[in-house]
């Protein structure tokens, strides 16, 4: 059994570092700073008898669709309902006909705007496109993921596209 340190922030890379621990980026959290906060963490390991060398894994949200237009959708609702919790209000995710029309002000459609700027979401190369750049950039070891979207169809479906992208195996278990 290892223990890891996960967080969300340039603070908690720092801390994993200087504990020697391994570290997970919540970029599910805060898509925006994975690269910044993995580039000092690996910098700065004190090694310890629990880690040697930097590890580093990256969690993301996505949304992969056979259609961009409906990746676009189902991401739209994590979108909506983070900007909800921003505001104390529900985090349920929202369905994509709920957020089609939801009026939003100038700030919240900002809030909106950026988070989906930094979600990976759109066709499996899409997103897979957006995974290793962010991999590429951060140096990160591991990257795992998490399907959003308001139905488990969709869920499993955007799983299923990022998996054969990958080329990873079917599993019948």
């Amino acid at each position: 059994m290892s223990v890891w340190l996960l967080g969300s922030s340039g603070y908690s890379a720092q801390l994993a570092a200087r504990l020697g621990l391994p570290f997970a980026f919540a970029a599910h959290c805060n898509p925006r700073d994975a690269v910044s906060a993995l580039r000092p963490y690996r910098r700065r390991l004190t090694p310890s008898e629990a880690l040697a060398e930097p590890y580093a894994l990256v969690s993301f949200t996505v949304a992969a669709s056979d259609d961009a237009r409906e990746a676009r959708r189902q991401a739209g609702t994590l979108a909506h309902a983070m900007l909800r919790m921003s505001q104390r209000e529900s985090y349920l995710l929202p369905s994509p006909e709920e957020v089609a029309t939801y009026t939003y002000d100038t700030e919240e459609r900002r809030a909106v705007d950026d988070w989906l700027t930094h979600v990976p979401y759109g066709t499996p190369e899409q997103v897979t496109a957006h995974l290793n750049q962010v991999q590429r950039d951060s140096d990160a070891d591991e990257l795992m993921i998490g399907s959003v979207g308001h139905s488990l169809r969709a869920r499993l479906r955007s799983t299923e596209l990022i998996a054969d992208a990958y080329g990873m195996p079917d599993n019948p278990h």
